[in-house]
């Protein structure tokens, strides 16, 4: 909506769903004929009323009538706790120039609720209200960090699913996290909601972690929230493996697979002997034992007695090492039944 006016006459609009906004303004001081730009030394004085102060922040410049991307001088900028605030200002770059008010009004960190042009044109004035576009929430972070192991993908406030690996051993974590700006709340797993900034520190067990973020923007009369995933994924610690296991009699259970600890040997009711052969992946740095007692790559073991008679067991243990890493595999031997 437009409306035109003389000097000092006092101008109302209404915006569609906006607070009805009461405008006065004057050039005092030197007198200002109609048809003429203001004299120098003159005097801006804006009346504006109480709802401008439901705005976070506003801001009051003066621009060029004539090429209005031609800045003069800012009258006023920041947030305004009532209309009296805004002092009488004496026009500077502005004076004997036709100019333009901008008035704004802004919400949501930042964003743009409210423009207002009064153009001073010939001692004139024409006051245009610019209906702005609704607010978008600024629910997101801007960066989030583990303390310890790598994140993948690197962050970007629109990528909401994270994995975080940690080293070897690591068993607790720190995460921060960052909103977008100061009217945010960020909540990390159970730990209590804070504003714009949050740190949670996750204990880990053996297995994956999955944590939730929530980043919620309550600025604009009506909370949004936006949620992230961050999987925390502890490091299995590495293992020394056999190439193969070699059984002298019975029936060897399942396929040997190198990363799968757990078999078993199946005997005929009268067989109560077997012997091992254990061929590892690193001959020339592992060192073995089948149940306490040394064993050389290839060698075969000592014998293993299954005591008790036709349907009795026993189960055997083989330790890997090399170096400080540490495999082992078990194997149950059974002696069929009469």
């Amino acid at each position: 909506m437009i409306a035109s006016s003389t000097l000092r006459r006092r101008v109302r609009w209404t915006a569609p769903g906006a607070t009805v906004l009461a405008l006065a303004f004057a050039l005092l001081g030197n007198s200002c004929d109609t048809g003429s730009a203001p004299p120098a030394d003159t005097v801006l004085r804006l009346t504006l009323n109480d709802s401008l102060t439901r705005f976070e922040s506003v801001e009051i410049t003066l621009w060029d009538a004539q090429d209005t991307t031609k800045f003069f001088e800012t009258v006023y900028s920041g947030v305004l706790a009532s209309p009296s605030q805004i002092p009488a200002y004496t026009l500077k770059a502005a004076s004997g120039k036709d100019f333009v008010v901008k008035v704004k009004g802004f919400l949501g960190g930042g964003q743009l609720a409210m423009e207002t042009l009064i153009y001073y044109r010939a001692g004139k004035k024409t006051v245009v209200h610019a209906v702005t576009p609704p607010l978008v929430p600024r629910n997101w972070l801007v960066s989030l960090a583990p303390s310890a192991g790598s994140m993948t993908p690197k962050f970007n406030k629109d990528s909401t699913a994270y994995k975080v690996v940690l080293p070897l051993g690591t068993n607790r974590v720190t995460l921060t996290a960052q909103g977008a700006f100061e009217g945010t709340t960020v909540k990390i797993g159970s730990s209590p909601a804070t504003r714009q900034f949050a740190t949670a520190a996750i204990v880990m067990d053996t297995s994956v972690e999955a944590v939730g973020i929530f980043v919620t923007d309550s600025t604009l009369g009506t909370a949004k929230t936006r949620a992230y995933t961050v999987d925390i994924i502890p490091s299995a610690p590495p293992r020394v493996q056999l190439d193969s296991i070699k059984v002298s009699i019975g029936d060897f259970y399942a396929d040997f697979q190198p990363d799968f600890p757990d078999y078993s040997v199946d005997l005929k009711a009268m067989d109560s002997v077997v012997t091992f052969r254990l061929i590892p992946a690193d001959p020339s740095s592992t060192f073995m034992l089948l149940e306490g007692a040394a064993i050389l790559p290839g060698e075969v073991s000592k014998p293993v007695v299954v005591n008790g008679g036709p349907g009795s067991r026993t189960v055997i243990t083989i330790d890997v090492y090399r170096g400080a890493i540490h495999g082992y595999y078990t194997i149950t031997i059974n002696r069929a039944l009469l």
